[in-house]
Order: structure tokens, then C-alpha cells, then sequence
């Protein structure tokens, strides 16, 4: 039981069976998560079950001190 799943959404990303198939069971197990977008992978880009989650740009400083206390808490 992961207490936190950190996704690092690129371009490949999108291309791999193997991370779909993560995707999906992230989904189906509703465990917690932190998407982070790398360039160019833009909020637009987010579909399916990424639909509308919270998620932040990995070069943004904001959002790296969020996963900080996310991952401490």
C-alpha cells in the first residue's frame, strides 16, 4: 500500500502500455497521487482519468514544496 504515488507525466508517458496500465490501477485503487508535468506536457495535455486532478509543472518551485510536505505528511 504506497502511501503516495508520484507520476512523472511525459510525452513517453502517454506512449507506454506499461504506464497506462499503472495509471489504471492508481485509478482503480484510489491511491494518492502527485502528478508532476514535465515539459512539454501542458495541464491541456492531461486526458482520461488525469481529467481535471490537481497536478503541477516540476520546474515550478511551488509545486515542488508541495510534494515536499506530501511526501513528509
Amino acid at each position: 500500500q504506497p502511501r503516495l504515488v508520484i507520476m512523472l507525466i511525459s510525452p513517453h508517458y502517454w506512449e507506454s502500455p506499461f504506464c497506462l496500465c499503472e495509471l489504471g490501477a492508481l485509478w482503480a485503487m484510489a491511491h494518492d497521487s502527485f502528478p508532476l508535468l514535465i515539459p512539454p506536457v501542458t495541464f491541456a495535455d492531461l486526458k482520461g482519468v488525469l481529467t481535471g486532478i490537481q497536478a503541477g509543472r516540476i520546474n515550478d518551485k511551488a509545486t515542488l514544496n508541495n510534494l515536499k510536505d506530501a511526501v513528509a505528511a
